[in-house]
């Protein structure tokens, strides 16, 4: 809602996130749904900008996206008897996306893997990135790499 009352033509990144801030959200979202602006001149200004991407079909993204539940598939995993698939899931350490309930019912499905958690044919590994928030890509990406570049096989070293 708070991009669909801005006008379609926006002066400037600044007055973007001015904009956004004063309705509530933090600056570091403003900064980050900045990004997805790019120039469009118009006759009154040619600084003017919008956005990349279709405000439309980015709602309907954001909502398939709260509608998708993963657990069945994240349960199917942990379950399997080793070969197929792996998951690999970060929890920055950071973030307050993770609930509680959700972090124990990640342990259970860990532990309760045919193979264990930390052997060769687990399907199912949990890597947690300390001094990390939400955007862990952005504000630890050496950390991110570091975790994920062993996990992702030999061709990659």
């Amino acid at each position: 809602r708070a991009l669909r009352a801005l006008p379609r033509s926006i002066p400037s990144r600044k007055w973007f996130i001015e904009q956004i801030t004063a309705q509530g959200m933090s600056e570091t979202l403003g900064q980050w749904l900045a990004t997805s602006l790019t120039r469009a001149p118009t006759r009154e200004s040619k600084e003017a900008m919008r956005f990349v991407f279709d405000l439309d079909v980015a709602q309907e993204m954001l909502a398939s996206h709260f509608a998708t539940d993963c657990w069945p598939y994240v349960e199917q995993v942990a379950a399997s008897p080793g070969g197929g698939s792996q998951l690999h899931l970060v929890q920055a350490m950071g973030s307050s996306r993770w609930s509680t309930g959700d972090v124990a019912r990640l342990r259970e499905l860990l532990a309760s893997q045919p193979h264990g958690n930390d052997s060769a044919m687990a399907r199912l590994f949990l890597h947690q990135l300390a001094n990390t928030g939400h955007w862990l890509h952005a504000e630890n990406p050496s950390g991110l790499a570091e975790l994920m570049l062993p996990c992702l096989g030999p061709a990659l070293h």
